[in-house]
């Protein structure tokens, strides 16, 4: 519990701290992307109407702390629902309660110490949760589990350019995961390991399409549980996210986003997450 205490003060730290600081920059993009189907009761065919929405939120700011210290803090956070219709024993249509479609949180605060060498020393803070956790059926948890993995190694900026920005970072990494479902022996448990985070953006047609990328390989060393689990904690988790933007009209958007995800520890194959919306955008 010191522990989380002394993380949540960093992150805090992290809000409080720029807004002192000189040279800023910010940029956030919020979507909003709606589809609606319905038919009547008599309608002949076995269509259903459904209702869904999700709004995604991708927040990024850099800050200059002094002249050596460089902030970098990305959030993205995404929340969705699904309503569909269901046919009664009548034959009649009713609509079922709301089934979660999209969940996520993620705030990576990046501290670069800018030595202007080959690769620059950095220390990183990330924070991993989702708003609504309904994994046990009768007790629904706001946000739950939470991941918080602390990072200290080396980067490099590879590419930097106006349109174009590609970066590497190694690095050991300490992750702590808390979990309050009652599903779970363990509420808290620790890993360290070495992480490898690539990351690219880039803007095309004179920003009219934004694409970035992420792939992040994390191999632990350690676990808090390894003599009471299987080895699937030892294999390597890969986690890849891609993301596509394109500019249709003013704020009207075409948004694409592909994830792929390796972890033994949830699923012995490869999870992997498509999303493709046409909807409203709002940039600042």
């Amino acid at each position: 519990m010191i522990r989380f205490l002394i993380i949540f003060t960093v992150i805090t730290l992290c809000i409080i701290i720029p807004l002192y600081a000189e040279e800023r920059s910010f940029s956030t993009n919020i979507s909003l992307t709606l589809s609606q189907s319905a038919y009547s009761d008599n309608w002949v065919g076995e269509e259903l109407g459904t209702v869904s929405w999700v709004i995604n939120s991708k927040t990024r700011a850099s800050r200059h702390l002094s002249e050596l210290i460089l902030l970098k803090s990305n959030l993205t956070l995404a929340f969705g629902q699904t309503h569909q219709q269901q046919l009664d024993e009548d034959g009649k249509k009713s609509w079922e309660k709301a089934k979660k479609s999209s969940d996520k949180i993620d705030w990576d605060n990046l501290f670069i110490l800018q030595l202007k060498k080959y690769v620059d020393p950095f220390f990183s803070i990330r924070w991993e949760s989702q708003f609504i956790d309904k994994s046990d059926s009768e007790n629904t948890l706001i946000i739950n589990p939470m991941r918080f993995t602390d990072s200290l190694g080396i980067t490099k900026e590879i590419i930097n350019l106006d349109d174009h920005q590609l970066s590497a970072r190694l690095g050991g990494a300490f992750r702590q995961t808390l979990d309050r479902s009652d599903s779970v022996q363990d509420d808290l448990v620790f890993d360290g390991g070495i992480e490898l985070i690539n990351e690219y953006r880039g803007n095309l047609d004179s920003g009219n399409i934004n694409f970035s990328s992420r792939l992040i390989l994390y191999q632990a060393l350690y676990n808090s549980e390894g003599d009471d689990i299987d080895d699937d904690w030892k294999s390597l988790d890969i986690t890849w996210e891609n993301s596509i933007i394109t500019k249709l009209w003013t704020i009207i958007n075409l948004s694409f986003n592909f994830d792929l995800i390796f972890d033994k520890e949830q699923d012995k194959d490869v999870q992997f997450r498509q999303l493709l919306g046409l909807g409203l955008v709002w940039q600042f």
